[in-house]
């Protein structure tokens, strides 16, 4: 999703430089049906060498072990989202596989998981047609999911970016209050609301829901982008600085979003903008 207009930094009162060639906001963040490694550890905060690992020990399933491209379905999902639940409690590396261990009652470590072939649910088929761009048969298949009342904050969570690339705003807003109003800490809820607010163009709760989404999941890397984007344009230039280099250092080496520029600007600004905006 991108703003109507590039983001600007406020220096003072009524000066505002904008951002050059920067992507105003990375964009929203659905519920998907497969998830690459990386994927997994750019919205986790995991290491995709922790990521493999699980996946090679049985840990965690993927579905396929031997394939080219390691790949983790919805279910696998479920099991991720554990894993930030049980660092929230504290839990360290070693303590969070014994829990995970503890949790595998159908197959054992060290090999890939083998079920028997199912029909999906409406929810699962939903997430095909919506990754495919079949946005009607997603939507129709997502309202079935909530009646049966299978997975709702995330079939509610996609029906909101159903209803933002249609252009409908207020329903995106209405659906993903929804979403988040049964499961308060669906993150790629809170991010896509903070998402949606920012293109509204109303930064303070675009900048509520960002932090909200950073204090859920700290390891979120598009979330600091973001948040940098908010801070600058409300004229927090240290926390701006902050929040984009949180993003470049979890990004690493990928930098197509312009990060390094960002930061060299802000740097730029502030060392004009006097000690009172550091």
């Amino acid at each position: 999703m991108r703003s109507r207009r590039p983001p600007c930094v406020n220096v003072t009162m009524g000066e505002r430089i904008p951002f050059p060639g920067a992507n105003p906001a990375l964009g929203l963040q659905p519920v998907k049906a497969t998830y690459s490694v990386a994927e997994i550890a750019h919205l986790f905060g995991l290491s995709e060498r922790d990521v493999r690992r699980w996946a090679k020990t049985g840990l965690i399933q993927p579905i396929d072990v031997d394939g080219e491209e390691l790949q983790f379905d919805f279910n696998a999902l479920t099991r991720f989202r554990t894993v930030r639940e049980l660092r929230k409690r504290g839990l360290g590396l070693r303590g969070i596989e014994k829990q995970l261990q503890g949790q595998l009652p159908l197959f054992e470590a060290g090999g890939a998981q083998i079920l028997p072939l199912r029909r999906l649910t409406p929810f699962e088929e939903g997430l095909v047609a919506h990754e495919r761009h079949e946005h009607e048969r997603a939507a129709n298949l997502f309202r079935q999911a909530i009646d049966d009342g299978d997975h709702i904050a995330d079939a509610l969570t996609n029906l909101s970016l159903i209803a933002a690339d249609a252009g409908d705003d207020v329903a995106a807003l209405d659906l993903v209050t929804l979403a988040l109003s049964e499961e308060p800490r669906h993150v790629e809820g809170q991010y896509n609301l903070a998402c949606l607010y920012f293109k509204l163009e109303d930064l303070l709760l675009a900048k509520l829901h960002f932090e909200l989404c950073a204090a859920i999941e700290p390891g979120f890397t598009n979330v600091y982008y973001n948040l940098g984007l908010v801070y600058a344009a409300l004229g927090e230039l240290g926390n701006a600085l902050r929040a984009l280099e949180t993003y470049r250092e979890q990004a690493g080496e990928d930098d197509g979003d312009g990060a390094d520029e960002l930061i060299a600007m802000l740097r730029a600004v502030q060392a004009t903008a006097g000690p009172e905006r550091l």
